[in-house]
């Protein structure tokens, strides 16, 4: 089985594909950047999508499509219309490829950032503004249209990679509290499960790709959310840090209801405390 993976230099792209490659699957990596990974069960197509020469290779069976500018995404004033119009591209490209039997679209839990101290699942109508989201959004009705392939269009939330690199909420404040730094947190009764071990994504990846589920929107996230005051209360308590918490009152934050992504695509996950311990024992 050939999949081919967009996006492929970039942290989650590369980490899924070491562990495809494990699992014993042939990758072609597509990425502008070079890519430093030498294994036998590989193929390189260097090129970027907006390119005019950018093609899918014919033999491919499966896409997993990563690719898209994720640069200050938050900013309001910029417009991410770029990533529609390569997905429009992608889009295009998969119509006319006859080999292509599933598609695996990356887009974000952050189409829900309007809402305060709400589940939400794939159902909720209320998105975000943000220039990002409405294109992401744009982009999932255009591939949804594929009515002749297994369409996965996944809503993830902060990817837990590496707690030293990472820059999400979780990981920003685990490096304040491991330096003993007095932290302002919004907030302390919001529920929060807002994030994916690397694992466990990639572990879904591969689920997705062996079996046969009807295509859909699938919203990413773990079991059991715990409010932020009990997260904040185990960071601290693992580090044994001197850190104080200055909680005040905004509105905002959201957590999520995976359901569907339970039940329907009977995939289990971790609870929100066992995802944050193992990433802290990480490293």
């Amino acid at each position: 089985m050939n999949i081919l993976i967009t996006g492929a230099s970039g942290k989650i792209g590369l980490n899924l594909a070491k562990y495809l490659i494990e699992k014993k699957y042939f990758c072609i990596l597509n990425s502008r950047k070079k890519i430093k990974f030498n294994r036998i069960k590989i193929k390189y197509l260097r090129s970027s999508i907006s390119e005019k020469n950018f093609n899918i290779p014919k033999k491919t069976d499966i896409l997993i499509h990563l690719a898209c500018d994720t640069k200050n995404i938050l900013k309001k004033n910029k417009s991410f219309k770029k990533n529609f119009i390569n997905d429009k591209k992608i889009y295009n490209l998969v119509k006319k490829n006859k080999k292509i039997k599933k598609m695996i679209f990356f887009s974000t839990a952050l189409v829900y950032s309007n809402h305060n101290n709400k589940k939400v699942d794939e159902n909720n109508k209320k998105f975000s503004t943000l220039s990002y989201v409405r294109y992401k959004l744009k982009s999932e009705k255009l591939f949804l249209k594929l009515k002749k392939i297994k369409v996965y269009v996944l809503r993830v939330p902060g990817v837990l990679i590496d707690k030293n690199k990472d820059l999400n909420f979780l990981s920003t404040l685990i490096k304040k509290i491991r330096s003993n730094q007095n932290v302002i947190l919004y907030n302390k009764e919001n529920f929060f499960n807002n994030l994916i071990l690397i694992k466990e994504l990639n572990r879904l990846i591969v689920h997705l790709v062996k079996n046969k589920f009807s295509s859909g929107i699938i919203l990413l996230g773990v079991k059991k959310p715990l409010q932020l005051k009990l997260i904040t209360k185990k960071i601290i308590s693992f580090y044994k840090s001197k850190t104080k918490i200055t909680w005040k009152i905004k509105n905002m934050g959201y957590y999520l209801n995976i359901k569907k992504l339970v039940n329907n695509y009977r995939f289990n996950t971790l609870s929100t405390s066992s995802s944050l311990m193992k990433y802290l024992k990480k490293y």
